[in-house]
């Protein structure tokens, strides 16, 4: 397990937690930094504890294994490129979650691959964002 309430570096550079599978994130921890999973190539399984509200720039970008997140209703904002390059092809976007995205035309800008489908509730600020940004998308 990572303890403490640093988790803002690039976790998996360090050869400690380059083979790292699995990681919990308890609620405790309010912001997921930048970086901090990026290239995490073998990671399968995040479980993100509610309280959590900031998945940061590049959070989890290139997690080439990562199939399956649950966002807890605490998350607020969902940074750039957040869950780029993973392999999550649906995902459930608590209600009051915003993007937090540069205004750039490059996929690289947006929290999540195109081909992901967002289930986002109706009216919220994700279902405007999912609906003028080309996303796949469900209500709920």
């Amino acid at each position: 397990a990572i303890n403490g309430s640093d988790w803002s570096s690039d976790v998996c550079s360090s050869d400690l937690y380059s083979s790292l599978q699995e990681v919990s994130i308890p609620g405790s921890v309010s912001s997921v930094g930048d970086e901090c999973f990026r290239d995490c190539l073998k990671l399968t399984k995040v479980e993100l504890q509610d309280g959590i509200k900031n998945l940061c720039d590049h959070a989890f970008f290139e997690t080439e294994m990562l199939e399956n997140v649950s966002l807890p209703d605490s998350i607020e904002l969902i940074g750039s490129s957040c869950f780029v390059g993973s392999q999550i092809t649906e995902i459930r976007i608590p209600k009051y979650a915003e993007a937090g995205h540069t205004r750039m035309d490059t996929v690289e800008s947006e929290p999540f691959d195109l081909d992901t489908t967002l289930i986002v509730a109706k009216d919220s600020p994700m279902h405007q964002y999912a609906s003028e940004n080309g996303y796949n998308f469900k209500t709920y």
